[in-house]
């Protein structure tokens, strides 16, 4: 059940286990909580000052061969030692198909581990341990030892934030006496080894604003389980406890309201350091909240059903001298385990280790996970990398054999992709029956460089043929899936983007043998313009261009659904003003579709013209941006030249310093022949579909010519000179161009966090809104500035970094300060005697020896 991640790979798949059996919770932070594998989660904690051992009981979905238990306890209440029992299945019960209670299981004990003090740690770490089980059972029993001394844990209490169990089901047997309290990892969202304590931000109060009102989350969370609680006691027609229920609900939503305000006060006195008066709210919140939460006599009286919620008097902890009593006299060893505190440095603890860039252009990261090395035969046969090649051949069909080589082929020495689960499963049905189940997994999978191989293998030429002859709608299956929300065009992995862009390309222009003609697909490849008009202008040049020649392949099949779609105001849609690229790349591209078609006297362009100035032109001449005015301007006068009395009645409502503006480029479009293609020094690089069409071959990409390159040199040049530093070798091929990309030239580098090659020019936009391992990071809104989350707050204060100006641009690997523009990196990066800490040569050559 779950997610998997790949840290999770040694262990095998995740089992399904719900918890069935507690001792005591606390109000806050209940046994169900469990069921959360979230970032904030906070999980299981036990009652203040409750007796010890405390005990979980958890239970399968049948037998299972259990490998290996993971637990993350918490950074401060932490138990001293946990002791493990199992309990198998008898013959009987596998023959019966039934299994006893949990309560009436008879345990065998395997042992124990134990926890450190996390005192060195200053608590800003977790434990999380790993512990080798390798038995057949149905239930398990933690027994969980009285906690270390801490300062901040002044009620004794043990929590546990989160588990996992790994292992295979072997049988399923019926469990109808037990009952399942909440299902563990039921919403996963990070694996355990995410999962560190909060910072100082995430510990502010936040507002919770629900239908209008302002409640405390705790009472949120307190409301919706009473909620719940109503509406299983109309379900079962038991309505004197539902209207009790309403008038308890009523309470506590005034409690939660004035919750709410005194968690605001705390805050505030906590920022101003009056720690008297914080300590004075914190007395009253609990006073309020303990009386706000505790369920009335009444309602207990009334229905046993809601006693989970206060179940500290319905399970009695065990005592310690019973279980003593059941303990072998000989002296036990620990189980094996894996002691794995969340941090990299003891002396700094924090759960990320990067460090802004360096000398060598990259963050520090210390990638390997800390955790003590598990002992080969406690992981024997859970690695994948020899057999998962053999079951993705075995038993499969032919097409579906030469596409999982294809993609393992692309994909080189990447680790697999994982199993799908859950609700990405059932969003990858439509998928898998086309694709394949190993190709979905890719496609639907969290890596993205497996992504962008999944995508390519596709449109190759014999991934492609090899799909076609088992499905005939191979093309609009892949189309369907760039159209979904966070896939293809839309992925925040730019790698991904460029291939699936190159793929529309190789659909347009016919490069796909046997595939449908692009003028049949036309329905979906308009569904993929807005997207497509998005990406028109984002940060990384490659994928802005090629984007770009796109939606002009698309224009030659549908250009009214492409003047649509560049029709729409962004800002609108995304109800946020969004990046200027985006309306100078609408300018630009219907700039170059008017060049192409109004001279043709194509109608779509002729009738729209009105539209164009309308919706677009007159809204971009009020933009904040110099550059879309210029565009707006420039597009504003093409028109008026080509349609004078109808431009001309826009005129009238503008300033007289606008319309000076459009005049002038007017004057310099008539200086020129009015018969070519009108351009300017802010027009896109656009090429049409027929003038650059993707090789389908491996590590194939789209690129342009650079602006210094003549359109008559352009075919001799584009293969033999970089599109970014402009290094020109006869010697280049494709693949030779690849490697200087990634070795060698000066304007590139790899992304400290994911290692895709990305412009060092656009390296901190990339950091805060591409990557896919972002949430690392925060963007200083003085800076612009990728900053780790850990530091963020002390970066903010210090108020050292340099402001952004829109004039001048900043070297994210030296902090040197110049001129906005290509030209300005370019005598920075390419020029003697470069960036004094680019670890490759300016000159395009290659790295700086050691």
């Amino acid at each position: 059940m779950g997610a998997m991640f790949p840290s999770e790979d040694k262990y095998g798949p995740r089992l399904s286990m719900s918890l069935c059996h507690y001792s005591s919770e606390d109000l806050d932070h209940p046994a169900s909580a469990l069921r959360y594998h979230t970032r904030s989660t906070l999980g299981w904690q036990s009652k203040k000052e409750c007796p010890y051992p405390q005990e979980l009981g958890f239970s399968f979905e049948g037998e299972v061969e259990l490998r290996f238990i993971r637990i993350l306890v918490h950074e401060c209440k932490i138990p001293s030692r946990i002791e493990v029992f199992v309990s198998g299945a008898t013959e009987e019960e596998i023959e019966s198909g039934k299994v006893r209670s949990y309560e009436s299981s008879t345990f065998h004990r395997l042992g124990y581990v134990q926890l450190s003090t996390n005192e060195e740690n200053k608590y800003a770490a977790r434990e999380l341990k790993t512990i080798n089980v390798s038995r057949r059972c149905v239930y398990v029993k933690l027994l969980i030892s009285r906690p270390h001394r801490c300062d901040y844990n002044v009620f004794h209490q043990v929590g546990i934030i989160a588990m996992t169990s790994h292992g295979v089901l072997l049988r399923t047997l019926q469990n109808r006496l037990t009952k399942e309290i909440c299902l563990v990892g039921e919403v996963v969202e990070v694996p355990l080894d995410e999962m560190s304590p909060p910072s100082l931000d995430d510990l502010e109060y936040k507002n919770l604003e629900e239908n209008g009102r302002e409640i405390d989350v705790p009472t949120s969370r307190r409301i919706t389980e009473v909620m719940l609680m109503k509406d299983r006691a109309v379900a079962v027609e038991d309505y004197d406890l539902a209207a009790s229920l309403k008038t308890f609900l009523v309470f506590l939503e005034e409690s939660g309201k004035k919750l709410y305000q005194l968690e605001k006060q705390k805050s505030d006195a906590v920022k101003k350091e009056d720690y008297a008066l914080a300590k004075q709210i914190k007395r009253e919140i609990d006073g309020l909240r303990e009386k706000a939460y505790r369920i009335p006599e009444t309602l207990l009286k009334q229905n046993e059903k809601i006693a989970p919620l206060n179940s500290s008097n319905q399970y009695p902890s065990l005592q310690e001298e019973e279980l003593t009593q059941e303990q072998p006299n000989h002296i036990e060893k620990p189980i094996k385990s894996q002691a794995s505190p969340i941090i990299t440095d003891a002396s700094s603890p924090k759960f990320f280790d990067e460090t802004p860039v360096c000398g060598n252009g990259k963050y520090n990261f210390d990638s390997s996970e800390i955790v003590t090395r598990i002992e080969e035969n406690d992981v024997k046969g859970n690695n994948g990398g020899v057999n998962i090649p053999l079951e993705l051949m075995e038993g499969k069909p032919e097409w579906e054999k030469t596409i999982n080589s294809t993609i393992l082929r692309l994909s080189g020495e990447q680790q697999p992709a994982s199993p799908l689960k859950g609700e990405v499963l059932t969003e990858a049905r439509s998928s898998e029956k086309v694709f394949g189940t190993y190709c979905s997994a890719c496609l639907f999978g969290k890596k993205g460089q497996l992504r962008e191989v999944a995508i390519r293998a596709i449109v190759s030429p014999e991934g492609f043929a090899a799909l076609s002859s088992h499905s005939p709608i191979v093309v609009e299956t892949l189309l369907l899936y760039m159209a979904l929300p966070s896939r293809g065009i839309a992925d925040s992995v730019a790698q991904v983007v460029l291939s699936s862009c190159e793929a529309l390309l190789a659909i347009l222009t016919g490069k796909l043998k046997d595939a449908p003609l692009a003028s049949s697909l036309i329905p979906q490849l308009s569904s993929l313009l807005p997207e497509l008009v998005n990406r028109s202008g984002d940060n990384n040049n490659r994928v802005r261009d090629t984007a770009e020649s796109v939606i002009m392949g698309i224009s030659e099949i549908a250009l009214e659904a492409v003047i649509s779609a560049l029709l729409v105001d962004p800002d609108k849609v995304k109800k946020r003003p969004v990046s200027y690229k985006i309306h100078l790349a609408r300018l630009n591209i219907l700039s170059s579709l008017i060049d192409r078609y109004y001279v043709n006297g194509s109608e779509s362009i002729s009738n729209r013209v009105d539209d164009i100035l309308s919706k677009v032109v007159l809204n971009s001449l009020q933009h904040s941006n110099g550059e879309v005015r210029e565009a707006a301007n420039h597009l504003f006068a093409k028109i008026l030249i080509l349609e004078p009395k109808r431009a001309a009645t826009y005129l009238e409502g503008l300033k007289s310093s606008q319309v000076s503006a459009i005049k002038e480029h007017v004057i310099s479009l008539k200086a020129t022949n009015p018969t070519r293609k009108y351009s300017t020094g802010t027009e896109s690089r656009v090429t049409t579909s027929s003038e650059i069409a993707p090789d389908t071959s491996e590590n194939n990409s789209t690129r342009d010519l650079p602006n210094h390159i003549s359109e008559k040199e352009g075919n001799h040049h584009t293969m033999k000179r970089c599109q970014f530093c402009g290094e020109c070798d006869e010697t280049f091929t494709e693949a030779g161009l690849d490697i200087h990309y990634i070795r060698a030239c000066p304007m590139l580098c790899p992304c400290p966090l994911c290692d895709q090659v990305t412009e060092i020019a656009t390296l901190q936009p990339h950091l805060t809104s591409e990557c896919e391992n972002r949430h690392l990071v925060r963007e200083c809104p003085r800076c612009k500035e990728a900053v780790r989350v850990e530091d963020f707050k002390k970066h903010l204060d210090a108020m050292s970094c340099i402001k952004a100006v829109p004039t001048h641009s900043v070297c994210p690997l030296c902090h040197a300060r110049f001129q906005t523009g290509s030209a300005g990196w370019l005598a920075h990066l390419a020029s003697p005697p470069g960036c004094p800490n680019n670890p490759r040569k300016y000159d395009g050559t290659g790295p700086i020896a050691e």
